[in-house]
């Protein structure tokens, strides 16, 4: 968010660090699809997994493991999560 900019003449180590956002923050009106160990590894070799049945969203969708983290970004197609951008 430009709200949370650092201006460039205030830019320190102890700046950046406050404040760096997670990842997963991105993107933030697009579902997240929380994933499993063994689904993560699939979505990091590009791999699409099958989403949970209780999930009703389509489209783009954040991938996020089990700390909250951003995995992928992906598209579903039905009850396929198919990556296509992995981080």
């Amino acid at each position: 968010c430009i709200d949370a900019a650092i201006r460039g003449d205030d830019l320190t180590p102890d700046s950046i660090a406050r404040a760096l956002q997670p990842m997963v923050s991105i993107l933030p009106d697009w579902p997240r699809v929380a994933v499993n160990d063994a689904q993560v590894a699939d979505i990091r070799l590009g791999r699409g997994i099958t989403r949970r049945s209780g999930d009703t969203f389509s489209g783009r969708v954040r991938v996020c493991d089990g700390n909250d983290l951003l995995v992928a970004l992906a598209q579903t197609d039905g009850a396929r999560v198919q990556p296509f951008c992995v981080f």
